[in-house]
Parts: structure tokens; sequence; C-alpha cells
């Protein structure tokens, strides 16, 4: 995609007409990929801060959920696959004129973004009352939210 996008810079600066196509492809860069970027780092960040803050001082003294137990990445998983296929459809409908199809994919990225924000939410806030340990395959104890990954 980053190959795209400087060849059309490229023919812009040429002296070329800003066509439909570029202005799906800067779509897909500022969306795809710095926003994807940005939900995907997110995703990564707010959790680790948030068992830093709440449980990094515990961590030796009693037992502390593991980074990856703050979300459901099995269920997270399929929000960002809508976000990326919602954008990607989004730039193509943008470079083809198709602007009832970009709405309706933007309304469809908006809902899997929400459904990030609430992931993301649910990582800031755990529910500490409600962690239970668990045993594990291997029969050491391992810490299980309710709808954190088995």
């Amino acid at each position: 995609m980053l190959a795209a996008l400087i060849l059309a810079a490229a023919g812009v600066s040429l002296g070329g007409a800003l066509t439909r196509v570029d202005i799906g492809l800067v779509f897909l860069a500022l969306y795809g990929w710095i926003g994807g970027l940005a939900l995907t780092q997110l995703y990564k960040i707010v959790p680790f801060l948030t068992w830093l803050d709440q449980f990094g001082s515990r961590l030796g003294k009693e037992r502390t959920p593991r980074v990856q137990d703050l979300v459901n990445e099995r269920r997270d998983r399929y929000a960002f696959w809508v976000y990326f296929l919602a954008t990607a459809l989004a730039g193509l409908s943008l470079a083809n004129s198709w602007l009832t199809v970009f709405r309706l994919a933007m309304l469809v990225a908006f809902v899997a973004t929400l459904d990030l924000v609430r992931a993301l939410y649910r990582a800031a806030h755990p529910p500490q009352e409600d962690w239970v340990p668990t045993v594990a395959r291997q029969g050491t104890r391992q810490p299980r939210w309710p709808g954190s990954r088995e």
C-alpha cells in the first residue's frame, strides 16, 4: 500500500491531476494504515499500562492476572477484521465514486471502532472482584476473568 501511495504522489507531483483513485489511496493511508496502526497499538498499550498501574505492585505478593487476561483477543479479532475490511471497501468506493457504499462502509467501521473502544474500556477498568484463579492444563494456577480467553 505504501508503494501505491508513493507512486500516486509521484504521479500528482509530475503534473498529473488528483484523481478519484488518488483520493481513495489517501483515504486508505489515513484510515487504513494510520488509523489501524493507532487502534492496534492502543489495544496493546492500554492493557499493559493498566496492568502496571493496578497489578504491578502486587506481583510476587499475590496472584495477579497476566496482561493478556485483560483483553479477549479471540473475540476482539473480529472487530479488527471488520474495521480493516470496511476501510478497504470505503477506499474502493471512494475510488469509484460510490458514495452510498462509502457511507455504509464507514458506518460499519465506526461500529467496529466502538466495539474496540468497549474492549479498551474493559481493559482499563478490570473487574477485580470477579477475578478467579483457575487450574491450567499444566497444573499451574492461572487467572481467569469472565469474558477473557480460556
